[in-house]
């Protein structure tokens, strides 16, 4: 839907094809793989393409002409058929740090030692204590290799820079392309510096929004515990439905759903908003030339 005409219900010409048709034995192994990863209503693949910013999406389309099935899929178009699968944009995830990924806790005894599974580290002479959310390592495992992962802390700079070192301090993920370059790991993380001031929010904080990315709400996924300090509120997850869940991979399992659920209501709405809009000629394209060459 986020992809179609919400006029003519077709993709345009500049849209990236592939079908899968089950002529060929290679075909037909690829569907009957995907069939098995496609059972369930609403269910689509996400295809991450190595060492670019896209992805295949792969899901069965309903053809159907009737408002209400234009917005879901359905079990009955399950065939080989239907099946269908696009090029696209990665999608992108927001994290904030404090309370949401981390806890950290300030110290002023010279005796004081961190506790099991906390992390030391100073800062502007100051000795800071950082416990990781269980299951976190996991969840940014995940979305690195699926989304174009942001941060959005209400901290100092100079301490958000601590943190992501604490979270991948291999580079694995978070750190995997941003090494020592400053400007890359600006990129990364925006910070209290960058809060935009608004009247309801004290000072020195303010208010987050994804235009400091300059990041599309309709792609995007915030994952956040305080809601009330975000300009696109429709795009945070549930967080107490999230961190209820104690156990690791419970967690992960908790957020991984809510991600894929909070993404179709996006583009459900980004949907019903465009149909609204009567269709022109003129249309902002991409060139799939420049797709390509950027994809070798």
């Amino acid at each position: 839907m986020l992809y179609k005409d919400a006029q003519t219900q077709t993709f345009s010409k500049e849209t990236i094809k592939l079908k899968l048709d089950g002529t060929d034995e290679n075909s037909r192994c690829m569907l009957a793989y995907l069939r098995g990863l496609l059972t369930r209503k609403d269910e689509l693949a996400i295809v991450p393409i190595d060492d670019t910013t896209y992805q295949l999406v792969l899901f069965y389309e309903n053809t159907s002409s009737d408002d209400d099935q234009l917005l879901s899929f359905n079990d009955d178009l399950l065939s080989f058929s239907t099946l269908s699968c696009i090029l696209t944009p990665r999608y992108n995830m927001v994290f904030d740090l404090d309370e949401t990924l981390i806890r950290t806790r300030m110290s002023s005894l010279v005796n004081d030692a961190p506790l099991e599974n906390e992390h030391e580290f100073t800062l502007r002479g100051g000795r800071y204590f950082c416990w990781v959310r269980p299951g976190v390592d996991m969840l940014l495992r995940w979305s690195c290799q699926l989304f174009n992962v942001h941060i959005f802390t209400n901290a100092i700079y100079d301490y958000a820079v601590q943190i992501v070192n604490i979270l991948d301090p291999k580079h694995e993920h978070l750190l995997l392309h941003v090494g020592s370059d400053t400007n890359k790991m600006r990129e990364l993380i925006k910070s209290r510096e960058q809060m935009t001031t608004v009247q309801h929010i004290p000072q020195p904080l303010g208010q987050k929004e994804l235009s400091k990315f300059n990041i599309n709400p309709s792609n995007t996924i915030i994952f956040d515990d305080d809601s009330r300090v975000w300009k696109e509120r429709q795009c945070i997850l549930p967080f107490q439905q999230i961190v209820v869940r104690k156990k690791p991979t419970e967690f992960f399992c908790q957020i991984r759903n809510e991600s894929w659920k909070k993404l179709s209501q996006l583009h459900k709405h980004d949907y019903q908003q465009r149909r609204k809009i009567p269709s022109t000629t003129e249309k902002i394209t991409f060139s799939q030339d420049q797709i390509l060459q950027n994809l070798k």
